[in-house]
Order: C-alpha cells, then structure tokens, then sequence
C-alpha cells in the first residue's frame, strides 16, 4: 500500500488514473479530503462519475484509517492538516488541483484554501457539510463524557443516527460505516473535534478567490443550515446546493447525487 513519510508519521494514500494513454497528460486532479472517524474508502461511490474525467486523490487524514496516529504532543491544527494535502498532492505529483473535504476534511480544505489565495495550487473548493466558525458548531461537547463512559462503539451508534436519516444507507454500508468508526482512536476524533471548536476562518475568507461550492444536508445536527448559508454569502465566489431532509453524512449517503454537482460544477468551469 503507498505510504507518504511525514515527521508526524506515514500518511496513507491511493490514486485513481483511468485516463487513456492519450487523454493522460490534459486531465486534471481531484484531491479529496474526509472527516473525523472514517477514511478515504468514504469516497468510493463519487467514482462513477468522476474517474472517467478526472485522476482521483484520496487519503487518509492523519490519525485515522490506515495513516498514522500523531506522536504525542502532537498539535491539531488546520495548518497541519492543510500541509498534509499539499504533501499528499505533491507526492502524487500534481502541481495544481481540484478540493473536495467533507465536515473537519472540508474546514481543513477551506484554510488551506485561504492561504493558497486565487493564485495558489487549488484551483477550485467543494465542501460539504463543513463548518467555518467553531462556535456555530453543535453536539460536540458530549462527545469525550460518552466515550470515557460508554466506549467508541457506543459513541458510533449515536453518531449513525446523527449522519445518517432512517433508510438513508442499506446495511451493508450502515456495518461498514459503524466499524469504521468504532475503530477509530479516541485521542484522534477528540483532538480534531477540539480544533474545529476552536476555529473561526471568517477573517481570511476574502483570499478564497478560487470558485467554491457549498453542499449541505438541511438537517445536519453538528453544522446547521445557517451557517453554511453564512459561508456560501462569505466566499467571494461560492454558490450552494441544499439537500433537504439530509443529515451530516451527506458525502456518504448522497455520493452519486453529490458527485453529479460537482461534475457539473466542475465541467462550467472548464467552459469560462
């Protein structure tokens, strides 16, 4: 399995490259970026509509999946997770790239975002069921008291129905995303979950020139419609899709309706 050596420790990643011999050297990348307790197999479903016309970067964000847990002492921070895509991206040998993040993956992408500013390597930002300002942040705080009380499987199931509307996943994928995140280290979600508490991305929101999509479900219970509508007004260039009666796990749950947006999303920008 290809592996990138960070200081921090190894970061697991995969590329998907179906181009013909001679469509190779026009295609662009995508560059996608998960959330807290799941890891790049998230992304499996937006293939079908993607893979045809895009080279598909995915990883595992640091401390979960496959990569690495981060040495003790270790700082969360959005800078740190920002300088993993841009490793990640230049490991795979792509100087300038397409952005996808889903919830923390996606504030992540959105300061790295900011600091690339319209000049940078991202040429373009999706973010999905992703929160902005840490204060806008809901249901979080209970997270540390169930799990020291109760365990990470515990934590899961009450995570499942916060993802995840009744009948939204078939069961295979419920079994799927349920073991996912009930492996998942306890210091890694909670430390991830204490730097988007922290995080208020307002004051550099004006450096993301880069055309933005905003997707989010409209029941989400960690970042409400509010304030995604909040960071669609913010961006100087974004625009947003709502998913009614959708809750957070909307990368999951929707992947082909979700991919099909930004396919478009994507091919108009190449018309401009």
């Amino acid at each position: 399995m290809p592996f990138l050596d960070t200081p921090n420790g190894a970061l697991y990643y995969m590329v998907t490259d179906a181009a013909a011999p001679w469509q190779a050297t026009h295609r662009e990348t995508i560059v996608f970026c998960h959330g807290v307790a799941t890891n790049a197999d998230i992304w499996a479903g937006w293939l079908p509509a993607l893979v045809q016309h895009y080279r598909i970067v995915r990883f595992d964000t640091r401390g979960f999946g496959r990569s690495a847990l981060p040495p003790k002492g270790f700082q969360w921070t959005l800078e740190a997770l920002g300088d993993d895509i841009l490793a990640i991206a230049t490991e795979a040998g792509v100087d300038r790239f397409h952005l996808v993040g889903e919830s923390a993956g996606g504030t992540a992408c959105l300061a790295l975002a900011a600091r690339e500013g319209g000049n940078g390597r991202v040429r373009s930002l999706t973010m999905l069921s992703t929160g902005h300002v840490g204060g806008y942040i809901k249901n979080v705080d209970p997270w540390r008291p169930l799990i020291e009380a109760k365990g990470m499987e515990a934590w899961s199931a009450q995570m499942m129905d916060n993802r995840f509307a009744p009948g939204a996943l078939c069961q295979d994928q419920w079994d799927w995303f349920h073991d996912t995140q009930s492996r998942t280290e306890p210091e890694s979600l909670l430390g991830a979950a204490e730097m988007l508490l922290a995080a208020d991305l307002r004051p550099v929101l004006d450096n993301v020139m880069m055309p933005a999509l905003v997707l989010s479900g409209s029941e989400s219970p960690f970042v409400p419609i509010h304030a995604a509508r909040d960071l669609t007004e913010l961006l100087p260039n974004a625009r947003m899709r709502t998913f009614p009666g959708v809750r957070h796990g909307l990368p999951f749950s929707h992947a082909a309706a979700a991919s099909h947006i930004v396919s478009g999303f994507l091919t108009r920008m190449r018309s401009y």
